[in-house]
């Protein structure tokens, strides 16, 4: 909510002022909120590089909450939490989080739920403005040739709150002792399914084993998944594997939707797929370098690469260091982590095509 209203208007833009700075000289503006960050960004032509200094620097530090704009932006995201539930492949992770994790925050989804959106009151998210929104717990990222960029910080940056962070606590989750289940029906073409396990966060040393280990199932049309269901019996056009990982929570994932006739023949290969059967050296060596050469290019946009910049900032790590680990990983660190967290108490989510 908070991420929306920023862009309602400030001290010196009114609402289509602040997007057209940027997006008259061809530039891009926007934000996203993941579970644990928000980030704003601005994508601009060099020559206007400190346009985006003002514009950024000026939604996050003179933001004018109006009661109107919140108001309208209140019914803005009401209709987006609906859209999102309407559309399986958002519903899907929406549905895994919440029932993947007992007690880390990841559970709640992160645009809130109906009634926290209509209930929540303009005193309340200005509180938690002041608490969030300082110096001290924001990190600037800055990717292009650009000249004097202290000197540009100093300038639009120096009003900025210095207001102490909020130490934030980590919570630890227990792998799950059972299997989970959760099925519902839906006036679909396809049926999905996401089979997911609780894995390490970003900050601990295994989690560069399940970036590799989503190199090896999960990587385009060379990838074991897209080999076994796609490739060899034709059951999916879309299949794929995801290891999402932050500084508190972490999860493995594989995904695919399919005819519901076909769903329990595709369940028995996905959970076939997490075993890891018959691994060698050198499939482990062609993840690592399909990791390695995946992050380089995506690095080659300059958005990406702020945003990447950004998050190792975050979790005490660098671009160095990440590659460095990746390439440390053995294939008997891929077996470790396999017999440990796919241990069979897996999270199920089918939502299933209504017949």
């Amino acid at each position: 909510f908070l991420e929306h209203i920023l862009f309602e208007g400030t001290k010196n833009f009114s609402t289509r002022a602040l997007a057209n700075e940027i997006e008259k000289v061809g530039g891009e503006i926007n934000a996203a909120t993941s579970n644990e960050r928000t980030f704003y960004y601005a994508l601009v032509p060099k020559k206007h590089f400190e346009k985006a200094f003002k514009v950024i620097s000026d939604i996050l530090i003179n933001p004018l909450f109006d009661s109107k704009s919140i108001e309208k932006e209140r019914e803005v995201i009401v209709s987006e939490i609906k859209m999102l539930h309407d559309e399986p492949r958002h519903l899907q992770w929406i549905l895994l989080q919440q029932n993947l994790f007992e007690k880390n925050n990841a559970r709640f989804p992160v645009y809130g739920s109906l009634s926290s959106i209509r209930s929540l009151k303009k005193q309340q998210m200005i509180n938690y403005y002041k608490k969030h929104y300082s110096a001290h717990n924001t990190v600037l990222s800055i990717v292009g040739e650009i000249p004097n960029v202290k000197s540009l910080v100093a300038k639009y940056f120096s009003s900025f709150s210095s207001a102490k962070a909020q130490n934030y606590k980590l919570i630890n989750e227990n792998l799950q002792k059972s299997p989970k289940s959760v099925v519902i029906s839906k006036n679909t073409e396809h049926s999905y399914l996401v089979i997911g396990y609780k894995a390490p966060p970003f900050t601990k040393k295994d989690s560069y084993v399940f970036e590799v280990i989503e190199g090896i199932l999960g990587r385009g049309q060379s990838s074991r998944l897209f080999n076994e269901i796609r490739i060899k019996r034709g059951l999916a056009y879309s299949v794929g594997a995801i290891y999402e990982a932050n500084l508190d929570f972490g999860f493995f994932a594989i995904h695919l939707n399919t005819s519901h006739n076909n769903l329990e023949k595709c369940k028995k290969i996905v959970l076939d797929q997490f075993k890891l059967k018959n691994l060698t050296q050198k499939e482990i060596q062609e993840a690592k370098d399909y990791v390695e050469g995946n992050f380089l290019i995506k690095s080659e946009d300059n958005k990406e690469k702020a945003d990447n910049n950004a998050f190792f900032k975050m979790v005490n790590s660098s671009e160095q260091e990440y590659l460095k680990n990746i390439k440390k990983v053995t294939l008997s660190d891929v077996k470790k982590a396999v017999k440990t967290y796919f241990n069979g108490n897996f999270t199920e989510i089918i939502i299933k095509q209504k017949l």
